[in-house]
């Protein structure tokens, strides 16, 4: 009786998040909108692909506007279907040429995403979210090499990336350096391109192949693409070098999931000169903390007692203090986890002031 009453609940709660959606696309009259809309989901990097993808398109000339959610922002537009129409309808009554939105799940859960008139969707990789936006018309889509496009788009408007031979944006090879990346890239099997960004780690590189990509199927020269990847200089939270008077560095990054950290953790191993020490704020089995154990020379996780085989913090402050009270000259310490990548109104980490004095 109980499931019958909640799956009955539920049902309503969906079918009202549906004709919300359904009105508040009436309202602002979505097939009035010129702007063209660029979603772009997955588990990894959909903001660095975001900021990358606008910024190619704004060095061709487009007037380009960013949508990102915050985390725990009320009345995000992301489930505020009239919130997410009226933005729609504000950024094509201003003139905007291309909207590119970050996609998570909680989008899906509302059910706004089938009120969305989508012209390009973009895949870091194979996700839940994919599949779900996949049902929807859609004119272009760019995928990572392997996972198979839905029926309906032409094959000339499917882009793939990767390392596969047979990607359509393919990266031949990478340098990474400390404070940036050098790719080497084949496009459409014969056309080749290489390019330097200012964004450190092999995630960073896949992510660029990412948003060149995009841009590529939606017909931006390839002339432009050096300057519009060089034109992003930073992301908040992604590889972010910190300011201190040490001899040795201090980055932060989000770190995204588990299954990212191994990742994020080589491109910092061949970066760094010395040591490599990591600070890690993010909750994880026995077998991933082994694995990181592997790739660091030394690892602190926040959380008395969580791993009896590995150092542990009662915080991330603790933890931050801890793995840069041990640097040495030439060592990099590299703090993991959401809240050593909150920043302050002059866009610097939290963290910074904290570690900022330590000398070794």
């Amino acid at each position: 009786m109980t499931n019958a009453r909640e799956d009955k609940q539920s049902g309503k709660k969906e079918l009202l998040a549906k004709t919300k959606s359904k009105l508040a696309s009436l309202r602002y009259g979505r097939q009035t909108h010129t702007a063209k809309l660029i979603a772009v989901t997955g588990v990894h990097g959909k903001s660095t692909v975001v900021r990358l993808v606008a910024e190619l398109l704004r060095e061709s000339g487009a007037k380009v506007v960013e949508m990102m959610a915050g985390n725990g922002v009320p009345r995000s537009f992301e489930t505020d279907p009239f919130l997410m129409h009226r933005r729609l309808a504000d950024a094509s009554r201003q003139g905007y040429d291309y909207i590119v939105l970050e996609v998570h799940a909680a989008l899906i859960a509302s059910h706004v995403a089938p009120s969305l008139v989508i012209d390009t969707l973009v895949a870091t990789e194979d996700s839940p979210e994919l599949h779900e936006l996949c049902k929807l018309p859609l004119t272009r889509l760019v995928l990572p090499h392997g996972v198979t496009p839905p029926a309906g788009v032409e094959h000339h408007n499917i882009m793939t990336f990767g390392t596969e031979e047979a990607a359509d944006m393919r990266i031949a090879a990478f340098k990474l350096y400390r404070k940036g990346t050098e790719l080497s890239l084949v496009i459409d099997q014969h056309t080749e391109l290489e390019v330097a960004s200012y964004l450190v780690g092999e995630a960073n590189a896949m992510n660029i192949a990412t948003a060149l990509a995009t841009v590529y199927v939606l017909g931006v020269d390839v002339a432009r693409f050096a300057e519009g990847v060089a034109r992003v200089e930073r992301i908040e939270g992604n590889y972010d070098y910190l300011t201190v008077a040490a001899p040795y560095a201090i980055a932060v990054d989000h770190g995204g999931t588990a299954q990212s950290l191994p990742l994020l953790l080589g491109s910092a191993r061949q970066l760094a000169r010395r040591r490599l020490i990591a600070a890690v704020d993010m909750p994880l089995t026995a077998a991933e903390t082994e694995t990181l154990k592997t790739m660091v020379d030394r690892l602190i996780m926040v959380g008395d007692g969580q791993h009896s085989s590995v150092e542990s913090a009662s915080d991330h402050e603790e933890a931050a203090f801890v793995a840069s009270r041990g640097a040495k000259k030439d060592d990099l310490v590299l703090l993991i986890g959401q809240r050593y990548t909150v920043y302050d109104d002059n866009s610097r980490p939290l963290i910074e002031a904290m570690v900022g004095g330590i000398r070794e």
